[in-house]
């Protein structure tokens, strides 16, 4: 009775929380007038041609951005299956009930997991900057 009073108090502890922190940053960025859009184009038009962002150059990127934007799928796709993979590591634990057998096998998810999670990290890391590099690599 006593854990059920404290677990219902920290999921609406949680709860009020979570609300909190989604719905702050909504009233501190909020502006009552607007700035002048046609003045802000304008400068962002003049700053991108003068780093070279037409059309021409940005054919260029193409390839580079289209790899970049597979890869990102990619790795987002492995990160949710590694983080299911994680749950199901942690709940096969903590179901275990002090049977050895299943607390090491579920260990062994979780280690398996975490390692291919930081593999897969660097390697996100690794081809993103290659993909940076062969791209913008050049002109800088």
């Amino acid at each position: 009775m006593l854990a059920d009073n404290f677990f219902l108090k920290l999921i609406t502890i949680s709860f009020i929380l979570i609300i909190i922190f989604l719905f702050i940053p909504q009233f501190t960025l909020a502006k009552d007038d607007p700035p002048n859009l046609k003045n802000i184009n304008g400068k962002l038009i003049e700053v991108g041609g003068e780093l070279d962002y037409s059309e021409e150059a940005q054919k260029e990127y193409a390839v580079a951005k289209a790899v970049g934007h597979w890869v990102n799928i990619f790795t987002s796709f492995v990160g949710v299956i590694l983080f299911l993979f994680i749950i199901y590591g942690g709940s096969l634990w903590m179901t275990a009930g002090g049977n050895e057998e299943q607390i090491t096998k579920a260990k062994g998810i979780l280690k398996n997991a975490i390692i291919a999670l930081v593999i897969i990290l660097g390697a996100w890391m690794l081809t993103s900057a290659l993909i940076f590099f062969l791209a913008f690599g050049a002109e800088s």
